[in-house]
């Protein structure tokens, strides 16, 4: 279900050179503007998201035809945006990656494996420069907490593919939709009442 085509194009344009600029970009912003920032960026992927399956006409396309070159520049420009957001908001770039993959022409059965094997290789190389930029000490990090979100996400994948089984494809990208805009929802409101305290 991996579309590795896309994968590369998006490690080379998303990881090698959008997050390289973004991780450099950060180190200007402070953590409570990149928190803000995050949320606002969350909610519009949502609303977009939102916007595609009930407010528009649904364009089917297969995700291997083959794209014209100005749909190619525009996947290529997409994916280094999308790269130097990750890299200056410190996030994966899962929930950016899937939209990106949606309006490529996948559905759900394969954008989610394809922006998942761009999401590792796309957290190596954050992990790689801001240890490089911001000195980390990988003795500081929590090793419980490491384990526990990777249980967790091991077990929530288990469990979203047997949803997944029994879900239609607009289903899954509303419910997608949904939790992007409850988590901009929380972070924006969270940073704004710790602004205002």
């Amino acid at each position: 279900k991996v579309h590795w085509p896309h994968v590369v194009q998006l490690f080379v344009f998303a990881s090698s050179i959008g997050t390289t600029l973004g991780t450099r970009l950060a180190t200007f912003i402070t953590d409570r503007v990149q928190l803000l920032c995050f949320g606002t960026l969350v909610l519009c992927v949502a609303a977009h998201i939102l916007y595609k399956q009930l407010g528009a006409p649904i364009k089917k396309n297969s995700s291997t035809e083959e794209k014209p070159f100005a749909d190619q520049v525009s996947f290529v420009l997409v994916a280094v945006v999308v790269g130097c957001l990750c890299g200056a908001l410190g996030v994966g770039g899962g929930f950016m990656l899937v939209p990106i993959l949606l309006h490529a022409g996948h559905d759900m059965n394969t954008a989610v494996p394809t922006s998942l094997a761009v999401i590792t290789l796309n957290a190596a190389v954050s992990a790689c420069w801001y240890l490089h930029l911001f000195g980390m000490n990988l003795q500081l990090v929590n090793g419980t907490v490491v384990a526990s979100f990777l249980l967790m996400g091991c077990l929530g994948m288990v469990f979203s593919d047997e949803m997944a089984a029994v879900m239609s494809n607009k289903a899954r990208q509303c419910s997608f939709a949904v939790l992007l805009l409850a988590i901009g929802h929380f972070t924006v409101t969270v940073e704004l009442w710790r602004m205002h305290s």
